[in-house]
């Protein structure tokens, strides 16, 4: 997902409209709520959260990751 850009589209959308509304809705989401977000394809451990900045959204991955650190 190129969070500054969920309006960008790719070949894999099957309903364009509805992927862009769905990915704006689910990083809306994350964004407010603060929750963790795991992913593939992002820097190590790919463990974060969702910010803001400018009114786009940007990836903040966890800093340090230890097992024992995370409370889910």
């Amino acid at each position: 997902m190129l969070f500054p850009h969920p309006e960008w589209k790719f070949s894999g959308d099957t309903d364009i409209d509805l992927a862009i509304t769905s990915r704006k809705k689910l990083l809306q989401e994350l964004a407010v709520s603060g929750n963790w977000a795991l992913g593939y394809h992002l820097p190590w451990p790919g463990l974060g959260h969702i910010g803001t900045s400018d009114s786009t959204f940007q990836w903040v991955p966890y800093a340090r990751f230890a097992p024992n650190d995370i409370i889910l």
